[in-house]
């Protein structure tokens, strides 16, 4: 089993966290919130006073934070992670990030003598405890399969999405079109509903046809086609990531028409009710539009 230094503990963190204690790594935890280092230790979790420490000997690092500029912080500081690996060591980046950030922290790990992959989680918080995130993986084939114990133990499904920086780039793809299809349901919704078809028909259609999606056919109906918009992806965190993704089109050369509109969409949202869910979107198109999308329990 392996030693573990993982670095932050929010709220995709710490199941991932506390799945890889429960395989039998020993983890060595760090986040700047003290009440998450107290359910870190509920969860078999070492707790350390920083993130140095966290690392210190390990023979892995994980992180996963909110934006880009954590990372780097993190990272490349004084005492960071760079500075704080042994040599050989594998550094783990899982957050939702641009791949340039994490090619050029992968630089700084290369030139301290360790190695990078990286593996941003998709699905929901609640899979996540169950030990069935999907993985988006950038880097070396052999690091790859080196990190396979630890991928192993938080996740079910792990696509190989080329070198360092590429498993970024694929979250912001796959995060990026899920809400444009969203926005495009949601709009269809609003001119279906509207006409006078039902919410049942809509989605048989759609299931018989080439529109056939998981946002309609599954995740909507979960929680948003019964008025409950509570927070399982809050909409902050999906206009965080479409902003990701807007940036990585402008850097590569990609002319965008529908990321700025989705992008005004959820800021919409976030400006007066952030911990919503990104499926607030149906609930924004249904209070504009006097409609309610709901199921027919009868």
């Amino acid at each position: 089993m392996a030693r573990v230094g993982f670095i932050g503990l929010g709220q995709m963190g710490m199941p991932l966290a506390a799945n890889l204690a429960k395989a039998g790594h020993t983890v060595t935890a760090f986040d700047i919130d003290p009440r998450r280092l107290q359910d870190g230790a509920r969860h078999g979790l070492d707790m350390a006073a920083s993130a140095a420490a966290a690392v210190a000997g390990a023979d892995f690092a994980i992180t996963i934070l909110p934006m880009p500029a954590d990372v780097e912080e993190i990272a490349l500081s004084a005492g960071g992670v760079v500075a704080s690996l042994k040599r050989g060591a594998l550094y783990i980046d899982m957050s939702t990030i641009d791949p340039l950030t994490v090619r050029r922290v992968g630089e700084h790990v290369a030139a301290a003598g360790a190695t990078m992959i990286d593996a941003p989680v998709t699905r929901s918080v609640d899979m996540a405890w169950e030990g069935k995130s999907a993985l988006l993986i950038g880097g070396e084939p052999e690091d790859v399969a080196r990190a396979e114990p630890l991928l192993e133990a938080v996740s079910n499904l792990r696509t190989h999405c080329g070198p360092l920086g590429n498993g970024a780039a694929m979250k912001l793809v796959n995060n990026f079109m899920a809400h444009a299809i969203l926005g495009s349901v949601v709009e269809s919704l609003a001119i279906g509903l509207k006409s006078g078809l039902t919410l049942e028909t809509i989605m048989t259609a759609t299931e018989r046809s080439g529109t056939f999606n998981k946002i309609l056919l599954e995740v909507l109906p979960t929680r948003a086609f019964e008025g409950d918009f509570s927070p399982g992806f809050r909409s902050a965190l999906a206009l965080k990531d479409t902003r990701l993704a807007l940036d990585l089109a402008r850097n590569v050369g990609a002319d965008l028409a529908i990321g700025p509109v989705v992008e005004r969409l959820l800021a919409e949202i976030v400006e007066t009710t952030p911990d919503l869910d990104f499926t607030a979107l149906l609930k924004r198109q249904e209070d504009q539009d006097g409609f309610a999308a709901r199921l027919n329990k009868a």
